[in-house]
């Protein structure tokens, strides 16, 4: 079945390689053994990696995440034909907003609660933010998470208030250098105390020298693929995604 896909205009180049990586490489593959499940895609940009979910798990209820402004049309627009699927535009986080900054040029890449992740040229705008544990009521099969550093918070919320266990399998793009906060040895701690365990692989986008390879802390590592199974789910223990 052939999905189509709506990319802003002259960003053809852009979305390629996300394209590629998504359907062709499937970094989002996973093992999932029930027929209905519930996955949660938190930074779900314009609906590229949701449409995988939706191709893949045609049975599936999908709940997408997407803080930007910008995004968030493309999102829907994308999206409208699957029932199942809901869209929030919302920043998953502390507080009530927060300020997202976006990128003058361009829809979709590089944008951030954090200055740090945008270049000189940028756009602020003020975003709704929630928490992800208020759409938690049952079991998550799958949560995938890519929202330029603030894995943490995302990650914080659901252990905080006892719903991490929830879910079975976590596949998430962790980015350093960016907050204090986003420590990716107090993720670990939390996956730990939940009963996960995991896995590390690089993104195909992202180039890195060879030193950065030997420690998974180094200060110039700067993105990493994080994949952590739910050691309670019996499927989960053949860890094998």
């Amino acid at each position: 079945m052939k999905i189509p896909i709506q990319i802003p205009d002259g960003q053809l180049d852009d979305y390629r390689f996300l394209i590629n990586e998504i359907f062709i490489q499937q970094i989002y593959r996973v093992n999932l053994t029930n027929p209905n499940p519930l996955i949660i895609d938190v930074g779900a940009n314009i609906g590229i990696s949701t449409l995988y979910f939706c191709k893949k798990y045609p049975n599936a209820k999908i709940l997408a995440f997407e803080a930007s402004k910008k995004c968030f049309p493309w999102l829907t627009n994308n999206t409208k034909k699957y029932q199942n699927t809901s869209c929030f535009n919302v920043a998953l986080g502390e507080g009530e907003y927060v300020y997202f900054y976006e990128p003058k040029s361009g829809i979709g890449f590089g944008s951030s609660i954090f200055r740090s992740r945008v270049g000189n040229e940028y756009e602020k705008s003020k975003v709704r933010t929630d928490r992800l544990s208020n759409y938690l009521n049952g079991n998550v099969d799958l949560l995938k998470i890519d929202i330029e550093g603030s894995e943490f918070f995302v990650i914080k919320d659901l252990y905080d208030n006892n719903k991490l266990s929830l879910v079975q399998i976590v596949v998430m793009e962790f980015h350093n250098n960016v907050s204090d906060k986003n420590k990716l040895s107090h993720i670990l701690k939390m996956f730990e105390d939940s009963g996960f365990k995991y896995q590390f692989s690089r993104p195909s986008h992202i180039k890195y020298e060879e030193e950065h390879k030997r420690n998974l802390y180094y200060d110039g590592y700067q993105t990493m693929i994080l994949k952590a199974w739910n050691l309670s789910d019996p499927e989960n223990r053949k860890f094998d995604l």
